[in-house]
């Protein structure tokens, strides 16, 4: 009789446990918000295209034109970047796959925004980038 209100006295303390845990996962490192739309693959690596394009036109002026070959480009850019993550391959240079990415989507951006939009566009990422730091 004690063995059985032994197990079950720690059956009980473990099952609360757990549910305690699985009820207070939030975001590592992150005080931000969830927020709608965003499930944590993009709050860990960012916006979904979606999400980044509208950013983008609001903060550029994005004509209609623009605003379809940026999200065309945003996809691209996170297919690629799913792509590198997923690679398991240690000769991989994951960080410099990165960049190239980043470098690459720059390039066809200047192609498709005026100078002045590429202009305000280098400066949100380099605001950006200071932001992370």
């Amino acid at each position: 009789m004690k063995k059985l209100l032994f197990s079950l006295a720690f059956c009980s303390v473990s099952l609360f446990s757990v549910a305690q845990g699985s009820a207070q996962q939030a975001p590592q490192g992150s005080s931000q918000p969830v927020q709608p739309g965003q499930g944590p693959s993009q709050r860990k690596f960012g916006m979904d295209p979606k999400a980044q394009t509208e950013k983008m036109a609001a903060q550029l002026g994005l004509t209609d034109a623009q605003k379809t070959q940026v999200l065309i480009i945003n996809n691209d850019v996170v297919n690629k970047m799913k792509a590198l993550r997923a690679n398991q391959d240690a000769s991989v240079d994951k960080q410099q796959g990165r960049k190239k990415i980043e470098t690459d989507r720059d390039i066809v951006f200047k192609g498709v925004l005026t100078d002045e939009q590429y202009r305000k566009y280098t400066l949100m990422k380099e605001d950006a980038a200071r932001k992370r730091l």
